[in-house]
């Protein structure tokens, strides 16, 4: 999980949302989601509203609206839309630093385990 952190990293300014009204999110991915994807299986889109996705990051978003005109496949590209940011928006459930540190803290739930993982300082240009 660490290195997925890391990389994390790579994707710049990332903004954790509070969603208080959100259906959680194992009830919410069982039912289907306009748009489809309209390719020979009708994928649904199962990602939560902005409102209710626990961790946003611009250059993830910016990778999924790049790679939508590359992926022509429109059941492949439903499939990585969904897939790639799913940690992002239904993981991360708190982000911020240790007591009068600058050390970097984010609470990460990862399926029945709870686990904080401590990141130094980013440091981008060494991981990236």
């Amino acid at each position: 999980m660490l290195t997925f952190l890391s990389l994390l990293g790579c994707f710049g300014t990332a903004v954790i949302v509070s969603g208080q009204s959100c259906p959680d999110y194992l009830d919410y991915s069982k039912a289907y989601h306009p748009p489809f994807s309209g390719g020979r299986y009708n994928l649904s889109y199962q990602r939560p509203s902005e409102a209710c996705r626990t961790f946003i990051s611009p250059s993830v978003e910016d990778t999924i609206t790049r790679l939508n005109s590359s992926i022509t496949d429109r059941d492949l590209f439903r499939l990585f839309q969904n897939s790639f940011p799913n940690t992002l928006d239904t993981a991360i459930k708190w982000k911020g630093y240790a007591a009068g540190t600058d050390e970097e803290l984010t609470f990460v739930i990862t399926g029945d385990m709870y686990g904080v993982h401590q990141i130094k300082s980013l440091q981008t240009s060494e991981t990236c």
